[in-house]
């Protein structure tokens, strides 16, 4: 199978989970679901956030089988933090996440082990070298829009100033500005900066992909997506 397409399914949309919610409610499956739930609830119509989801649904989503899903759908219930009723016709299972609920038993698990010391670490200024290391999404989108490159190139930057300071002894009293200095005495022409400071992978073609190649790659990629929609799910 062509290597960009694989690399394109790669970088689809991840299913993310906080580690945080897995350990407060002593169960991973159980925190991808909620999570999963917690993402469809800004997005329903519903008035009173009920979602309806299918097992298969669940399931093309998240790769939580039947029985997995039925485990953590029962501790969910134990906890209060997930809701359920059968709705409609045919009768169908609606769920709603319940986030008082939720905040009250990662509260409890808080007080019982302790917080996680991130909880409590200092917002990185951009005084120290660590506000590099780990770019505030929302800063690294600003500064990407502001001198139209990519974040790769970005950490590049980033990499190179701590590289500098870690071998000349410097220190900067601001990494954001000095930041956009690097960057503004790097960047050229797009395709001259991404080339030059982009290392290709070996699987990535060195040719721009043409409208008519892209095109083809999207539906193949729609084709696969298809065909990982399943109507029996694992038990």
């Amino acid at each position: 199978m062509d290597n960009k397409i694989i690399q394109e399914l790669i970088n689809d949309r991840a299913i993310a989970y906080r580690a945080l919610l897995a350990k407060a409610f002593d169960s991973v499956s159980l925190a991808i679901l909620w999570e999963q739930l917690r993402y469809w609830t800004d997005r329903t119509k519903d008035p009173e956030g009920w979602i309806y989801k299918s097992s298969s649904d669940i399931f093309n989503e998240t790769a939580l089988t039947r029985k997995v899903q039925e485990t953590a759908r029962e501790r969910g219930r134990e906890l209060g933090i997930l809701e359920e009723k059968i709705d409609g016709f045919p009768a169908t299972v609606h769920f709603r996440v319940n986030m008082d609920r939720a905040c009250i038993v990662v509260g409890e698990w808080i007080e019982k082990n302790g917080a996680p010391k991130k909880i409590f670490r200092k917002e990185k200024t951009t005084n120290s070298i660590e506000w590099l290391k780990n770019i505030p999404p929302e800063e690294m989108k600003e500064i990407c829009i502001k001198f139209n490159v990519s974040e790769r190139f970005v950490m590049s930057r980033a990499e190179d100033i701590i590289d500098y300071c870690s071998a000349k002894g410097k220190k900067y009293s601001d990494y954001k500005a000095a930041l956009r200095n690097f960057i503004k005495s790097h960047k050229g022409p797009k395709e001259e900066y991404d080339n030059k400071d982009r290392k290709k992978q070996p699987w990535e073609d060195q040719k721009q992909t043409t409208p008519a190649e892209q095109e083809e790659i999207s539906k193949k990629i729609r084709e696969i997506k298809d065909n990982f929609h399943v109507k029996s799910i694992p038990r």
